[in-house]
């Protein structure tokens, strides 16, 4: 039984329905309105330990992200991606904020991304709390396996952030989706600024153990070679961490003279914190005026080197604050034997020179 959801699973989450272009529901709803969520639908069975697919008959129509008020003695446990950039700790105060808004208690570890032990160790403390649900934010490929395994064990259901995993509810950007829309822009950019497409590199910066996050770098290179397919694409394993990220864009960038396929150089990258490395490489290297890299998640960092008007052009806005009152609701809706989707992703917006300032005010 268990081997035959898993393979219902896998392969439903590959189907998404569009219901909203907005991130907030319209005037008079309740709640914040995703806009994606997949087609399945799932409900956890406590007695089996598993997330059990519903019928397509029984599946409601929409879901919208209201906290309600939790029973009394909820406890949500949390795994944070990590206490060290802007992007998480807007993420880990956002959950902080709806746990409170709900009145429920959130007992929170920290998996100290990139360190790729802690995860399992910090997950076993997360289950020794015996929380309500746990929310997962490990993005670590090879560590969710063994991570969501003591939740499993243990009978904890589990809402995963950004990687997908088995037996799980999945919340997060659109890898895929967030690809594509920054490969768009990307390429519009190179077209405003009339760069010959012979001339322009499209450099992938890929880190390896961050797995399926990656797309957002393999789908913008598919998307930015589609619209410029003269230009050359060269993908880039950044390493562990950020400081092995700009020692490859550094060696790269020496390896690869400014002339010829890499006069211009452009990126889009899987977070800002990558953007930033990749961008410190030009600086370093004098190359930086001729370059143009997009982010993901438009977190404070990101944003502020947008407004500088360096070679960090734009950043897809992921609304890391809010993630806590999506996935707060997904997981009081869990808890309480409610039907929630597998898949939720909310609202992607491109932030650049013409909106920047409207995000972060006064920071």
């Amino acid at each position: 039984m268990r081997k035959a959801f898993l393979m219902a699973a896998s392969l439903t989450v590959l189907a998404l329905v569009a219901i909203t272009t907005g991130v907030a529901a319209p005037q008079g709803s309740p709640g914040l309105v995703p806009a994606q969520i997949a087609r399945d639908w799932v409900k956890w069975n406590k007695s089996a330990c598993k997330f059990q697919i519903i019928p397509r008959s029984q599946r409601p129509k929409r879901w919208s992200a209201t906290i309600g008020k939790a029973p009394q003695g909820t406890l949500i446990g949390f795994g944070k991606q990590s206490e060290s950039n802007p992007f998480t700790q807007a993420v880990n105060l956002g959950m902080e904020r709806a746990a409170k808004k709900a009145g429920a208690d959130l007992f929170a570890v920290n998996y100290q991304w990139p360190d790729t032990a802690q995860p399992a160790i910090q997950a076993q403390a997360l289950v020794q709390k015996k929380p309500d649900i746990a929310v997962s934010f490990n993005v670590i490929a090879a560590t969710v396996p063994s991570v969501n395994r003591l939740f499993d064990d243990a009978c904890i259901p589990v809402i995963q952030i950004t990687q997908r995993a088995p037996n799980s509810v999945l919340f997060g950007a659109s890898n895929e989706d967030a690809g594509k829309r920054a490969g768009a822009y990307l390429a519009r950019h190179v077209k405003k600024l009339g760069w010959n497409a012979r001339e322009v590199t499209l450099l992938g910066p890929i880190v390896p153990n961050l797995g399926a996050i990656n797309k957002r770098v393999t789908e913008c290179a598919k998307e930015f070679k589609s619209a410029l397919p003269q230009s050359s694409y060269e993908e880039l394993p950044m390493g562990a961490s950020v400081t092995t990220g700009q020692q490859a864009v550094t060696d790269w960038l020496t390896a690869h003279p400014a002339s010829g396929a890499a006069k211009y150089v452009v990126s889009c990258t899987i977070a800002d914190i990558w953007s930033i490395a990749v961008a410190n490489g030009l600086n370093t290297a004098g190359r930086s005026s001729n370059a143009a890299i997009i982010g993901q998640g438009a977190s404070l960092d990101g944003v502020k080197a947008i407004r500088s008007g360096g070679p960090i052009v734009a950043s897809m806005w992921f609304d890391a604050g809010r993630y806590g009152d999506y996935v707060v609701a997904l997981a009081l809706d869990v808890i309480a034997g409610r039907p929630v989707p597998l898949q939720v992703h909310q609202k992607l917006l491109v932030v650049d020179k013409n909106n920047a300032d409207k995000f972060y005010r006064g920071q």
